[in-house]
């Protein structure tokens, strides 16, 4: 069991996903609020270092395509965000969402996935790069080869593989993370994959791990 107790949320897990869910849709049509990004909320929340309480965590792929805040539309210390190519999952990335649901309190951890992801496209593809790109695409590669098995025989659709990566994310932290898992189960974090469409703008929220009771050893 986790030692301690994270800060008493300022707002349900639910409650989180559909401020989110409503700020996107806000950015989609084009009447984003812009909440508080300007120096004034910056100098505010420097001098409120002891009341960071992110309303969510977000694991999302690093590509710049991708800018976080605005597809929510939401302000300077609303998001905890951890961005890494392809959205993965290793020991650096848990270790900082373990900080963003405990220490801060977030209570909403979203696994955000895109379209014609660049990391998807060359792990499918099985591409040699150089340097420590390969340790980012072998954690792609379980994704690739669950839509190889649906499709037997075909190139696996790009989009596909990005919504089960987010998944196989998911399922880590789940399985690698007992600080995360016990929030999840005691019903004070709650942890889902969405994809963002980097043509549209929007943000198709995918839900729960399908698989999330036996991941927790509820079932």
């Amino acid at each position: 069991m986790m030692r301690g107790m994270p800060p008493a949320p300022t707002i349900s897990p639910r409650g989180a996903l559909a401020r989110l869910l409503k700020g996107n849709q806000r950015f989609v049509e084009g009447r984003s609020d812009h909440p508080a990004t300007g120096m004034p909320r910056e100098r505010a929340a420097a001098a409120r270092t002891d009341e960071h309480l992110p309303v969510a965590a977000v694991l999302a792929c690093a590509d710049a395509r991708l800018p976080v805040y605005r597809i929510f539309d939401q302000g300077i210390g609303d998001l905890f965000v951890v961005r890494v190519a392809g959205n993965v999952c290793g020991p650096k990335m848990t270790g900082s969402l373990e900080f963003g649901v405990t220490l801060l309190g977030a209570p909403l951890l979203l696994v955000l996935g895109h379209t014609d992801c660049g990391a998807v496209k060359a792990a499918i593809e099985h591409t040699d790069l150089p340097g420590n790109i390969g340790a980012v695409l072998d954690l792609v590669a379980p994704a690739v080869r669950q839509a190889e098995e649906e499709r037997p025989g075909k190139s696996p659709s790009v989009n596909r593989v990005v919504a089960l990566n987010a998944f196989h994310s998911i399922e880590r932290l789940l399985t690698h993370s007992e600080l995360i898992a016990d929030l999840v189960r005691e019903d004070r974090l709650l942890v889902v994959a969405a994809v963002y469409d980097i043509q549209t703008g929007a943000v198709e929220l995918l839900g729960e791990h399908p698989d999330q009771r036996r991941l927790l050893g509820s079932d």
